[in-house]
C-alpha cells in the first residue's frame, strides 16, 4: 500500500504548476488513504509495502517507510511489510524475505538503525543482490 505518493505528487505538482483542482483532490484522497491505512493496521489487516510504479523516482522508495511509521505502523512492521510479509504473500518465502542460510542473499545496508529512525532507509549505502555486491556508497570505509 502506497501512503507516501500523495506527498510527492503534491510537492512536484506545486513546483510544476499542476491545476489547483488536481492538487486539492490529491490532498483529499491522500489523507483518506492514510486514514484507511491507520485503521487497517490497527485492525490487524496484513499490509504490504508498495509504491505506485512510475510515479516516484526509483531511489525514493525509502520515504514510504517513514510515512508508514508516522501513520502508526511500528518500524519493524514497516520493514517486514517489504520483506518477509511480502515474500510470504507472493509465495516466495522459501527463497526470500529473511536473512537465513539457504535463502537468496538480497539485502541492503544503511547508516544507522532503521528501527530507531526509518529515515535511514532513504539513503541506502550498500545493495547486495543474489549474493553479489551491486552498489556501495563512496561514503563507506573500504
Amino acid at each position: 500500500m502506497d501512503v507516501y505518493n500523495g506527498t510527492y505528487t503534491d510537492t512536484v505538482g506545486r513546483e510544476q504548476g499542476y491545476p489547483a483542482v488536481f492538487l486539492e483532490r490529491n490532498t483529499a484522497t491522500t489523507e483518506t488513504q492514510r486514514v484507511v491505512f491507520e485503521k487497517a493496521y490497527q485492525a490487524g489487516v496484513t499490509l504490504l509495502y508498495g509504491t505506485d510504479a512510475g510515479v516516484l523516482p526509483h531511489d525514493m522508495g525509502g520515504w514510504q517507510f517513514t510515512t508508514m511509521v508516522e501513520r502508526g505502523m511500528s518500524p519493524m512492521d514497516a520493514i517486514r511489510s517489504a520483506t518477509s510479509v511480502a515474500a510470504e504473500h507472493l509465495g516466495l518465502d522459501s527463497d526470500i524475505g529473511i536473512i537465513s542460510a539457504g535463502k537468496v542473499a538480497d539485502l541492503i545496508a544503511v547508516r544507522g538503525n532503521p528501527l530507531e529512525n526509518t529515515n535511514t532507509l532513504r539513503a541506502v549505502e550498500v545493495v547486495v543482490k543474489n549474493g553479489f555486491l551491486i552498489k556501495t556508497s563512496n561514503a563507506l570505509p573500504q
